[in-house]
């Protein structure tokens, strides 16, 4: 940009229509315009003095790509209101603003710190602010009158007149008051017409004078209709950190679909009436959640936090919340798990995501996801995984004998700990686990119970035996007392269980038999 640099600490930088005669059409592109002051009149407008007043046909000033940089109203006394627009007074006709940058204006006690549109009935007149910008201007209202108000822009026009701020940013900006005059405000100060605001910032913006109220705009009369703006950390001493409605003076503010700073909405801390049509609701609102959900122990899910949804639970688009893309976002207090892969800015779908990977450790996951002042936790149910065992094993023996079953274990985290039935013991440690035991009878086991070392049950399948089998009795059928060797009939049986016999023969006859 050129740069048209006033030096001489007493004259603005531009007068236009100097006799407001009307019919008056200037557009200025692309100029850096500062170090303006209003001394050799005191007529405000320290940057740019323009308008029509009240003929016709009314004038015009078109701003586009400009800086205005410096610009201040210079102190008479302090009892002096007169020095409207710091930056630019627009008396009458029609400004219309895009894409310029407004920083460090100033109106000493008077109201406009960066801009003063003003109109005169019967002349309507629309100022329209476009992609601009406005960075600590203000004003501070020593003279103990007033009330004065527009940190950056004051508007006081007819009630047919309408005005649009779309796509801008006001931060930093104070209509700040010394004396027991009130200011209001800290970027905004609307007194009749419409006014419509659109996909628009205020923060850090500020009305601190004692009884001083709307931090970012105050609404004296006329009608505000305010949509998908984001409000953050402006401040009102008297009421209105964000907007105050002025409903006995027939002030009226519909300002639904706006990001508030929190996700509770402005409450009455941050929008103020007393009177007239204030609506907030519905709001903007920050959400967290995770997909999948549930999940099981040491599995991730994402978290997704987002600007998708307002407090009625309509969808919103992220075509819709230009203004909220790209702040930044916070992701803290995992509880149950980890966080890892954040995104630490809102993504162009409105959105920024978190993986979450759970612990050991079933129970209610959660994360805490944060823009600006407003908090919101994401919570995942953590299941226990399939833990599965198989029994197997068991044998016959004799009394007295021992058999083995084996119970073989698949998922979860060991040391696993099982318990089988009938007594028949418990072990803990790694799959597989075994369990000897030594019935009195024939026994059946299966799993009583089982879990792994988060506490997790095993679903067991399958049983084992162990066989008791009967002492047996040999028998020797149709056994001669006597035989001769080599003689027929020598032959006994038994059970068919026993492998061997033994007789013992003296002097040819059989007296004993075992096996």
């Amino acid at each position: 940009n050129a740069i048209i640099n006033q030096t001489d600490g007493n004259n603005r930088v531009f007068n236009i229509d100097q006799n407001s005669a009307g019919g008056t059409t200037v557009s200025i592109t692309g100029l850096t315009i500062q170090g303006g002051q209003d001394g050799a009149d005191n007529f405000g407008g320290a940057g740019i003095l323009a308008g029509s007043v009240s003929s016709t046909p009314k004038d015009v000033l078109n701003l586009t790509n400009c800086f205005l940089l410096n610009n201040h109203c210079k102190f008479v006394n302090s009892g002096y209101t007169g020095q409207v627009g710091g930056g630019v007074q627009m008396a009458g006709g029609d400004l219309n603003v895009s894409s310029c940058v407004f920083s460090n204006n100033s109106s000493q006690a008077s109201q406009g710190g960066a801009i003063e549109f003003f109109t005169q009935t019967p002349i309507n007149s629309n100022l329209r602010v476009i992609n601009s910008s406005f960075f600590n201007n203000g004003l501070t209202n020593t003279s103990g009158s007033g009330p004065d108000g527009g940190g950056a822009i004051n508007i006081a026009s007819t009630a047919g007149s309408t005005h649009v701020i779309l796509g801008s940013t006001f931060t930093g900006n104070t209509a700040n008051s010394t004396g027991s005059g009130n200011t209001f405000g800290g970027a905004i100060s609307l007194n009749t017409g419409v006014l419509n605001v659109t996909n628009s910032t205020f923060t850090g913006n500020s009305a601190p004078g004692t009884g001083s109220l709307g931090g970012a705009i105050y609404v004296d009369s006329g009608t505000l209709n305010m949509s998908f703006c984001r409000f953050a950390g402006n401040s009102a001493n008297a009421g209105g950190n964000a907007v105050y409605n002025h409903g006995s003076n027939g002030a009226n503010t519909l300002a639904a679909n706006n990001w508030w700073g929190v996700n509770t909405g402005p409450g009455a801390a941050g929008a103020g009436s007393n009177g007239g049509t204030l609506t907030t609701s519905p709001f903007i609102v920050l959400t967290n959640a995770a997909s999948p959900n549930p999940i099981v122990v040491t599995q991730s899910t994402t978290l997704t936090a987002g600007f998708l949804q307002n407090s009625a639970g309509t969808i919103l688009s992220a075509a819709q919340i230009p203004v909220l893309i790209g702040l930044p976002v916070t992701w803290n207090n995992a509880i149950l798990g980890t966080l890892s892969g954040q995104q630490t800015t809102i993504q162009a779908n409105g959105a920024a995501t978190a993986q979450f990977t759970a612990g050991n450790v079933t129970g209610t996951g959660q994360a805490d996801a944060t823009v600006d002042s407003g908090t919101v936790t994401g919570s995942v149910t953590i299941n226990c995984p399939t833990i599965t065992g198989t029994v197997s094993g068991g044998a016959s023996f004799c009394a007295g004998g021992a058999g083995v079953i084996e119970v073989d274990v698949t998922g979860g985290y060991p040391p696993y700990t099982v318990t089988m039935n009938n007594s028949g013991g418990t072990q803990t440690g790694s799959s597989p686990l075994f369990f000897t035991n030594s019935p009195a009878a024939t026994t059946v086991y299966q799993v009583a119970s089982g879990s792994d070392v988060n506490g997790c049950a095993i679903a067991a399948s399958g049983s084992a035996t162990n066989i008791v089998v009967p002492a047996p009795s040999a028998a020797i059928a149709a056994a001669p007392t006597g035989v001769c060797a080599d003689s027929s009939g020598n032959s006994a049986s038994g059970p068919a269980s026993l492998s061997g016999y033994s007789w013992t023969i003296s002097n040819g006859t059989i007296n004993s038999a075992t096996n």
